[in-house]
């Protein structure tokens, strides 16, 4: 046998053989027993130690130390992200420096309600850092990250486009969030809708009305609260021939008429007092349809020929309203003059409008409105913006953008829960704990998803989303 080189000989030591193989060379350790047979000792080999190098004996993979990695939390951040996937797109289209980071802050926002002082350290020990590695999350890099997004407003509109995708039913609503900041120009002194005199900014939310999902958030300083701030909104979006849904509180003759001039549509509930509505019997209800399992009677009520008052009559809350109308009678709190006079009210709704839809799609149109309600709840309940302390306009739009992201992917979140009957028992908030606790953990290079409770399985079997997908799972 050839001399062995230098580097290969020094691992021939006491108990250990070399054997080359090819241009190769390979560790056995060995021990010396005695053959009876042969009446000789004789060499046994132990165990394969590996393949020699300069660097080292290189042991075979399964006798390789466990390269034990980071561990993270996970099964929250799984969830959020596979709502995530349809953003993507327009984002790195409309935003290719910063996607990562804002999907990256949306999601934290989302799982933790981090404020931006704490992003990079929810992002360094959640999985956050594996999906978008390139997000910068610092305080400082994340505060000139919202200047630039809140300056890129050609950007952000046309993002809200693809979002959209050529939907026309838009609800519109009008909000305001409170605010510290004193160089703010946003921020203005008005009155809250607490009654209250306090500086606030106000918050333009349109709602995809067909897509169920947010469509555009404009902010205006916040002492303005009327039509002619929805127009501008709108009229800013790009959106053509959409149709306002507005609750009771919306109409005015002034409202309407600043839809009227703007060209856009309109649906909007009206207070029963109103002078030129006509209480009919509800006799006159002749035509229904069914509405989520209850039966909505209707009938129209035509004003001119462009606008009309689609009335709409639920028999089940009629005869509630009377009972406790009659009630109060009863008390001496009411009456009968007073029941006489409002006895075709009990159980109606009249909805003004210009569309000339029929009455099923005028009632879906302004039943879906309570959705827009419903966001602004979330916008300044678990999204946590119902104050905010930017010093700059840039700052803030660059703040709500990244709001309005967080809020699109929520949304979503929660219809799926619903529809699998997940919220029946646990709000979003407890889901998204209780997933937290799906850890991944690095194994050389492989994600591996540690072992959960039962009661975590069946909250992962009943969402039937992959949480635990790319975690060895």
């Amino acid at each position: 046998m050839a001399a062995l080189p230098d580097w290969v000989l020094k691992h021939k030591t006491k108990g250990v053989a070399i054997e080359k193989r090819g241009d190769r060379f390979y560790a056995t350790r060995i021990t010396s027993v005695w053959d009876k047979e042969k009446k000789r000792p004789v060499k046994k080999t132990l165990e394969y130690l590996g393949v020699v190098t300069p660097e080292g004996i290189v042991p075979p993979k399964h006798k390789q130390p466990i390269n034990l990695g980071g561990i993270l939390e996970a099964g929250n951040i799984q969830l959020i992200r596979h709502f995530t996937k349809d953003l993507e797109a327009p984002l790195r289209r409309h935003f290719p420096n910063e996607w990562q980071t804002i999907l990256a802050a949306a999601t934290l926002r989302i799982a933790y309600g981090s404020p931006l002082g704490r992003m990079k350290f929810h992002h360094d020990t959640s999985a956050t850092s594996q999906y978008w590695p390139r997000a910068h999350l610092s305080k400082n890099t994340a505060t000139k990250l919202l200047e630039t997004i809140g300056r890129a407003n050609i950007a952000r509109l046309r993002f809200y486009e693809d979002v959209r995708d050529g939907e026309s039913y838009i609800a519109v609503d009008l909000s305001h969030v409170l605010s510290t900041s004193q160089k703010n120009p946003l921020v203005e002194y008005g009155r809250h809708g607490t009654g209250d005199l306090v500086d606030q900014v106000a918050l333009v939310l349109l709602w995809c009305m067909e897509k169920k999902v947010p469509g555009y958030l404009h902010l205006l300083p916040g002492a303005i609260a009327d039509a002619s701030t929805l127009v501008e909104s709108v009229q800013e979006s790009g959106i053509k021939d959409a149709i306002v849904v507005g609750d009771r509180g919306f109409y005015s003759a002034k409202n309407e008429s600043s839809l009227i001039q703007a060209g856009l549509g309109y649906v909007l509930a009206m207070s029963r007092n109103m002078g030129f509505l006509e209480h009919r019997p509800h006799s006159e209800f002749t035509n229904h349809f069914l509405y989520n399992d209850r039966v909505q009677w209707c009938r129209v009520q035509q004003l001119d020929p462009a606008r009309q008052v689609v009335w709409f009559l639920d028999k089940e809350i009629a005869a509630r309203e009377e009972k406790t109308f009659l009630q109060s009678i009863a008390k001496g709190d009411a009456t009968k003059a007073e029941w006489k006079e409002r006895r075709w009210m009990f159980g109606t709704i009249g909805i003004l409008t210009n569309t000339g839809m029929a009455p099923e799609k005028v009632w879906q149109l302004y039943r879906e409105r309570g959705r827009i309600e419903d966001a602004f709840r979330l916008l300044k309940g678990p999204l946590g913006a119902d104050q905010t302390h930017m010093q700059s306009a840039m700052a803030m739009e660059g703040y709500f953008f990244i709001l309005f992201i967080a809020l699109h992917i929520y949304t979503r979140m929660i219809d799926h829960a619903k529809r699998k009957g997940i919220l029946d028992g646990l709000g979003m908030p407890d889901i998204l704990w209780r997933l937290s606790k799906v850890y991944a953990v690095d194994i050389d290079g492989t994600w591996i998803a540690r072992p959960r409770s039962k009661q975590v399985q069946r909250l992962i079997d009943g969402l039937e989303v992959p949480i635990t997908e790319n975690l060895g799972d």
